[in-house]
């Protein structure tokens, strides 16, 4: 699944657009905002090396400041902890999985909400999947305030709405019984939260055909209208 919705050329679309907007802000801004542009690079190059090699439990914020070749005073201005590096090396993945959901909606003009609503559900949990170790990583360094930024972060707001939306279409097409829309949208969105796809995989044991399973079940023949 998520092969097709993260395909290849899309994430070298996507990292042209992303080291081509960086490359302008770098020529046409102030000496000192192309070098917090320039270490920005380097820092998430180096936590992503890191992390791919030896783990994000393994590795402390003074290895990626020494392998990104700047102080940690620098380091620690731009990311506090490990859960925010996490959270810029995931805004790549998530624009790729926003664009491509709303690319196959805009393309497939014939699916029911119903439809668009399960294939929404099999893409955030296969986006779990792959993401996990972040998600997990994130979910860790969260705590207090920071907790509560998730609800208002852009992956969250983009995913309400979106599931809100498709609620919305159901509901007027006689697909899914009436709900209290903003609501149900919230509360789907925890079912399918990524740390708790991480914890059931990891701890309780769950396979990703089990969990899949058991969400079609809950949110797509939950909602589903009655005759």
């Amino acid at each position: 699944m998520m092969n097709e919705l993260m395909n290849e050329t899309t994430k070298e679309t996507i990292t042209e657009v992303s080291n081509e907007t960086t490359t302008a802000l770098m020529a046409g801004a102030p000496k000192e905002r192309r070098d917090a542009a320039e270490h920005r690079r380097r820092i998430l190059i180096a936590a992503r090396a890191l992390f791919a090699s030896q783990g994000i439990d393994a590795t402390n914020m003074t290895e990626i400041a020494r392998t990104a070749n700047i102080g940690q005073g620098t380091l620690y201005r731009r990311f506090a902890h490990k859960g925010e590096l996490c959270e810029a090396l995931l805004k790549e993945n998530i624009l790729c999985f926003e664009q491509a959901i709303d690319k196959r909606f805009v393309a497939d003009q014939n699916a029911s909400a119903l439809e668009r609503l399960e294939y929404l559900i099999n893409a955030m949990i296969a986006f779990n999947e792959q993401n996990c170790t972040l998600l997990s990583a994130m979910s860790d360094s969260a705590n207090g305030v920071r907790r509560a930024e998730y609800f208002k972060s852009p992956y969250y707001l983009w995913t309400h709405a979106t599931l809100a939306r498709l609620l919305e279409q159901g509901i007027a097409a006689g697909e899914i019984r009436v709900v209290d829309v903003d609501l149900t949208a919230h509360l789907m969105i925890a079912a399918l939260k990524g740390t708790l796809h991480c914890y059931q995989q990891q701890q309780l044991g769950y396979s990703s055909e089990q969990i899949l399973h058991s969400a079609h079940e809950l949110l797509i023949d939950g909602l589903r209208q009655r005759p």
